[in-house]
């Protein structure tokens, strides 16, 4: 399998684009959520709600969009599956799950991959660089 593509945020740290800045270009139309995540799917039970809200509540802010809601779901309900049956919880499941809680950033080496969304981040105020 081949190696998951650098976010631009992290390229961007690490000066990539000063080295390459067609790097920079390729990257410009880079689609981004247009709203918030919006609520549980109806079809989920109050488990599933729990953890939709449990994962919201603890998942780092201003990362998730509306164009995350599936992944999300997909999280939901293999944690609420896992929750209630840990030891027939099958390795590719896990696995499945890790994965997608890394791409949300949910472990500490993940957080530093994870792209804040603009439109929410923090505006530079010119008086933070005096």
């Amino acid at each position: 399998m081949s190696r998951p593509r650098t976010p631009t945020n992290v390229l961007q740290i690490r000066g990539a684009f000063d080295h390459d800045p067609q790097r920079k270009r390729q990257r410009l139309r880079e689609p981004s959520p247009k709203g918030e995540i919006g609520a549980a799917p109806k079809y989920f039970d109050r488990s599933h709600r729990a953890v939709w809200r449990e994962l919201l509540k603890i998942i780092p802010e201003n990362v998730l969009g509306d164009s995350d809601g599936w992944a999300v779901e997909l999280v939901v309900v293999l944690m609420t599956e896992f929750r209630r049956d840990p030891s027939g919880f099958n390795a590719a499941k896990l696995g499945r799950l890790e994965t997608l809680l890394a791409r949300l950033g949910m472990t500490p080496a993940d957080r530093s991959k994870v792209r804040i969304l603009e439109s929410k981040a923090k505006k530079a105020d010119p008086w933070d660089s005096l």
